[in-house]
């Protein structure tokens, strides 16, 4: 059962890029990107955040081996709350340049030379929870049930979610939880690659090259 929810994704990005002729052989082009992304918000504010580091309500446990007592840490929190004061699921990040630059070189009368190099960030919302997930907006109950009475339910009412409710934290309790880190850093790829263009005669040309890629921060 889950409830509907009405969300917002803030965006935005300024780009520019140019390519200049260095020489009547080399033209070099470069080019930056600014990625400024938000997050989502839900109209009525039902949505939850992920604070890995905040004390989680279960509180303390005693090790059985060693007797030390061990706070727990991580919880979810609702959004525009005393505990998580944005009403983004995401935080304002303003620093995530992506440059790009590249280049082409006639090494040769017949012979060009081509590199490049880039950054680019990842969407925002890949392999990341949305508010329809939250389990403020969500719930599954396992049913044993027949043909004629397939949801056994009392009084016929299937559960339904919490909604924007500080009790869903006593609902959760012992449950496998997800959910957006607002801080976390934010995923991008590097990639970059060379190579070189000889003409061998009116039809036909030789090419060899080399391309990489590097994922950082990527969510699996």
């Amino acid at each position: 059962t889950s409830h509907g929810t009405e969300n917002v994704e803030k965006f935005g990005d300024v780009y520019v890029t140019d390519t200049y002729k260095v020489t009547p052989k080399l033209a070099v082009n470069a080019g930056i990107r600014w990625e400024l992304p938000g997050g989502q918000v839900e109209k009525q504010d039902r949505n939850t955040v992920l604070l890995p580091n905040a004390v989680s309500p279960l509180g303390t446990i005693v090790n059985p081996v060693t007797g030390a007592t061990q706070t727990l840490r991580g919880k979810l929190a609702l959004v525009n709350s005393s505990q998580y004061s944005d009403r983004a699921d995401n935080t304002f990040h303003k620093h995530l340049f992506a440059p790009s630059i590249g280049f082409a070189w006639q090494a040769l009368s017949k012979t060009v030379v081509r590199a490049g190099y880039g950054i680019a960030y990842l969407p925002y919302d890949i392999n990341m929870p949305s508010p329809q997930g939250s389990p403020i907006n969500a719930t599954t109950t396992p049913v044993t049930g027949t043909l004629d009475n397939p949801f056994p339910q009392i009084n016929g009412i299937l559960p339904q979610p919490l909604g924007r409710n500080p009790a869903f934290v006593n609902a959760i309790q012992g449950l496998a939880i997800s959910g957006r880190i607002p801080t976390s850093p934010y995923p991008y790829v590097q990639q970059w690659n060379f190579g070189i263009q000889r003409e061998l005669g009116r039809d036909s040309v030789f090419q060899v090259g080399y391309v990489g890629s590097k994922g950082t921060h990527i969510e699996l």
